[in-house]
């Protein structure tokens, strides 16, 4: 062992001349047990346990080292796990070293190498590391017993890093106690385990995850083709990517679809002329947070295209992709938005990086921003599966308007209404459009497409509207405003309409 000739004396004295009190007596039985334990190791790995001994053979150090040699799981283990243990045994408490066999042989069952098994270990018992976080490693452990390796080693490889932080340690923690890890099978936490791992961002990524995972039956919602939003989220996490989008950029439109799946009222539109597929983003993440998913696996897979549930394919936009097509978007609200423009305005070519912004140009070179109201159709139509219409507003259809929204329930199964005005009395003045939430006594409640704002309740905003709640993007108009802004509502085909207008 590498030892001074001194310490070799110490130990010497302990082991074969030991007092005549009965702590010495025990301190020399201690003693020989661990060097008889560890005769098999390298010297090196054997003075780890042995060390203790030296100057403190009655310690509590030495008799934490004599309780770990004696543990059956300590007895059983191979020569290897036995120097793991040894390696991580220094940096340990008396308290925190009783852990060590039996994790030791737990990891022992998984595929992680002896360098990341050590330091999952460091991080299970370690008095170095802060209680929380060895804590957090333990209940990890105590829940994978038993789960697929695959469930392993995603839950397990945020352990495997020197540089852990407490919050992923405690997002793992809360994972592994939620109410979908227990209701769900192996299959199901494998791929909750997927998603976790490619989470980034301790406040967006952690947080999203942390959310989700208290609602099981919104993971298992189910898109057009039978699939999960968790199986979907688990693509995004693990499948092939288009190659513009890339391996580099995975953990940012992850961030962004588990931030929409898990928080819809931050989908926004921030300075494009977006509002309308915002608005139908928002509905579709809201309601069917799965087919969400599926879309967005499909537009950053390989292929970079995706078939709608009512007809037509979105392609992924090459120009959607640079980080100054985002502006206050996320990864993910900029490939949906872009695809969904290009997709709803037909032969018209949407530009996120136009000569004049973000705009669409007509075969002939007409420039425009937004959508006029046949693409806002097409576009609704074929993302939730069944056929809308314009409903044109006048002084023959406001009060039809007005009874068919006050009795209409969008939320849930129903299918969205959005409504679009003029920002200002003036018919001339730019147009905006929003989803239908609800009339309530003489105010009509709408969604913003711009998305939360720090604006407390009650402040009016420049188009005219009446914050109420800024949080979630809550919006109202008064009935007046509602019969002097408004000029159509994109509705379900029941509810027949005509005419058309840009809506930026």
């Amino acid at each position: 062992m590498p030892l001074s000739d001194r310490a070799r004396e110490r130990l010497e004295q302990t082991a074969l001349h030991p007092g005549k009190s009965a702590e010495d007596r025990r301190a020399a039985s201690d003693l020989r047990r661990v060097i008889y334990s560890t005769r098999s190791m390298p010297p090196s790995a054997q003075s780890d346990l042995v060390r203790p001994f030296v100057n403190h053979p009655t310690g509590k150090e030495a008799r934490a080292a004599a309780a770990l040699t004696r543990d059956p799981d300590f007895r059983k283990a191979s020569t290897s796990e036995r120097e793991l243990m040894a390696s991580v045994f220094p940096s340990t408490s008396p308290a925190t070293a009783r852990a060590l066999p039996a994790l030791t042989r737990q990891l022992s069952q998984t595929n992680l190498s002896r360098a990341e098994r050590e330091q999952v270990l460091r991080h299970a018992c370690s008095e170095q590391r802060d209680a929380p976080t060895r804590e957090a490693t333990r209940d990890v452990m105590r829940a994978l017993k038993g789960q697929p390796e695959a469930a392993k080693s995603a839950l397990l490889e945020p352990f495997t890093k020197p540089w852990l932080t407490e919050a992923r340690a405690e997002g793992a923690q809360a994972l592994v106690k939620s109410p979908a890890w227990k209701q769900l099978g192996p299959t199901e936490r494998t791929q909750l385990a997927q998603v976790f791992s490619e989470a980034r961002g301790e406040y967006d990524g952690l947080r999203s995850v942390k959310l989700l995972s208290q609602k099981p039956e919104r993971l298992m919602d189910r898109d057009a083709t039978g699939g999960t939003l968790l199986s979907n989220l688990a693509r995004l996490a693990k499948g092939p990517l288009h190659p513009g989008v890339g391996e580099a950029r995975r953990g940012e439109l992850m961030r962004g679809v588990l931030q929409e799946t898990a928080r819809a009222y931050e989908v926004n539109q921030s300075v494009f002329g977006t509002c309308t597929v915002t608005s139908m983003q928002y509905e579709l993440v809201r309601d069917n947070p799965a087919e969400y998913a599926r879309i967005m696996a499909g537009l950053a897979g390989p292929n970079g295209r995706v078939d709608m549930r009512g007809g037509g394919t979105l392609e992924l936009q090459a120009d959607s992709l640079p980080q100054n097509a985002l502006q206050g978007r996320s990864f993910s609200e900029a490939l949906f938005q872009s695809s969904l423009m290009e997709f709803a305005n037909g032969v018209d070519e949407y530009h996120v990086q136009g000569p004049n912004g973000d705009e669409s140009i007509s075969p002939i070179g007409n420039t425009y921003q937004g959508q006029y109201g046949d693409s806002m159709v097409r576009a609704v139509s074929a993302l939730f599966g069944r056929q809308f219409a314009e409903w044109g507003t006048n002084d023959q259809t406001r009060d039809a308007q007005l009874d068919f929204l006050r009795k209409y329930q969008p939320k849930g199964p129903n299918d969205p209404v959005l409504i679009a005005f003029f920002t200002s009395p003036d018919a001339q003045a730019g147009a905006h459009a929003v989803t239908f939430v609800k009339v309530e006594g003489d105010r009509v409640f709408f969604r913003n497409p711009w998305g939360p704002t720090a604006d407390p309740k009650g402040t009016e905003e420049e188009f005219g509207a009446r914050v109420e709640k800024g949080s979630t993007g809550l919006y109202s108009f008064s009935l007046e405003q509602f019969r002097e802004r408004v000029y159509a509502l994109t509705v379900p085909s029941e509810a027949a309409g005509f005419g058309g207008r840009a809506v930026a």
